[in-house]
């Protein structure tokens, strides 16, 4: 059982690591959950199973940065309303 122990804290170190970087460049609002699944090499569902939401994600990194919940979510959301998602590129129709 303690393999399956370590592999659940080596996921969850990792979400709490790769979660620092979208948060800061996003912020919590516009931060999608692929965005926190991707580098960490996590399908998007199995993020619920460590994770309610991805503001509990949020504050676990805010705890570790040493913010208050308060002083972070409003660093998260100041960032947020100045940064804008890069849109979407189109299909290029190639590789059919």
């Amino acid at each position: 059982m303690r393999g399956f122990d370590d592999e659940r804290e080596r996921i969850r170190d990792s979400l709490r690591e790769t979660g620092r970087d979208p948060f800061a460049r996003y912020g919590l609002d516009k931060t999608t959950i692929a965005d926190l699944t991707d580098p960490a090499d996590i399908a998007n569902g199995t993020f619920y199973r460590f994770y309610d939401s991805k503001e509990g994600l949020c504050f676990e990194v805010l705890c570790e940065e040493g913010l208050s919940p308060e002083e972070g979510i409003v660093a998260f959301r100041t960032c947020s309303a100045k940064k804008s998602r890069p849109a979407p590129r189109a299909p290029t129709g190639r590789g059919r």
